[in-house]
């Protein structure tokens, strides 16, 4: 059986993943919200009720579970600025229901079916753009999880997880992009992780001094983690991928996975970022379908695109959270994808699946 594209494995690789994200929160955490911050059981059941929504309705065309229909109708009628109740265990069942269903839809998926519009309510879209968009949505809560779970006393959750299915290779090793697909140009986990990118740069400036400099010890500063993901972008993309020097700053400011925690200064961080995003954008532009199975580091070009996307977004929900916390109002995450709307037509201006 070939297997489906890399942004559908990519995506059932998300399911697993939210799940083991989940069963990492400890039970202090699986009850009521920790200040500002959603409940872990109704981050469950919010997925459980837009992920069936997305995926086994719009795209698969199917019927909405009972649980996440009813769920919605309520939280519907009680307003977003009065957060139900929801028991966690109840709530990581449905989910795992919902993805239970998706996963058989998704491993039929093909280029093709990918670049097939449906009707929403905001009119045609591309099922590819809804899967995007569920990766997105699924790692963006996975953060907001790991933020809650170290609250509670665990120990730190290294996101994105294993990746399985991105990381084993397959004969089909071509992105959706083919003539069958409107745009036969950049990969879609390329666009992916460029949102990934403007995602990021979206939520560093709304982090107050608190957030950026580590007021709660468990927690780590806003400051390190925009230095991180900087550090593993321009090492994967700009020193591997294209034979660049490492970028001085990042290197002197050990900041990769496993260096102990400091607090860098949080300006010279985001400049890195921005020197790192503007390094990696015209060579993530470049990339075409043969190119993701090309050897880079220990794996390939198409494994290593779905990580640092899956990477990127988990942290930007890290970073959301710990702002909210000190008082910044909800973005909304993900934003708008721009760079995967784009290679269906969609616009700027509107985003037409519900956040």
């Amino acid at each position: 059986m070939t297997a489906p594209p890399l942004a559908v494995r990519l995506l059932l690789d998300a399911q697993d993943e939210f799940v083991a994200t989940l069963d990492r929160v400890p039970d202090p955490g699986r009850g009521g919200p920790w200040g500002r911050l959603n409940a872990a059981g109704w981050i469950a059941a919010h997925l459980a009720a837009s992920y069936d929504q997305w995926i086994n309705v719009l795209a698969a065309g199917g019927e909405p579970r009972a649980w996440g229909r009813d769920w919605s109708a309520r939280q519907t009628a009680a307003t977003l600025a009065r957060p139900l109740a929801t028991p966690f265990v109840e709530a990581r069942a449905a989910f795992v229901e919902v993805a239970d269903g998706a996963t058989r839809f998704l491993e039929g998926c093909d280029e093709a079916s990918l670049a097939t519009r449906v009707d929403t309510r905001y009119g045609p879209e591309a099922r590819g753009y809804l899967v995007a968009r569920a990766v997105a949505h699924l790692f963006v809560h996975m953060g907001e999880l790991s933020v809650i779970a170290s609250l509670a006393g665990a120990d730190e959750v290294r996101l994105p997880g294993r990746l399985a299915r991105c990381a084993t290779p397959t004969d089909d090793a071509t992105p959706i992009e083919r003539a069958t697909a409107p745009s036969p140009e950049v990969p879609l986990v390329a666009r992916l992780l460029l949102d990934s990118y403007d995602e990021v740069a979206r939520v560093a400036p709304v982090l107050s001094a608190p957030a950026r400099f580590g007021a709660f010890d468990r927690l780590n500063p806003g400051a390190f983690t925009l230095a991180h993901i900087a550090e593993h972008e321009d090492r994967v993309w700009n020193v591997h991928a294209q034979g660049h020097p490492r970028d001085a700053w990042l290197e002197a400011a050990h900041v990769s996975t496993g260096d102990p925690r400091g607090v860098p200064d949080f300006d010279a961080a985001a400049a890195a970022f921005a020197r790192t995003r503007a390094a990696t954008t015209p060579y993530l532009q470049g990339l075409r379908g043969a190119d993701l199975a090309r050897p880079l580091a220990t794996t390939n070009i198409g494994a290593e695109l779905s990580r640092s996307a899956a990477h990127c977004f988990a942290h930007a929900g890290e970073l959301m959270a710990i702002a909210s916390l000190f008082g910044a109002e909800d973005l909304g995450q993900p934003g708008l994808l721009a760079h995967v709307g784009a290679a269906w037509g969609a616009t700027a201006s509107t985003d037409p699946v519900p956040r």
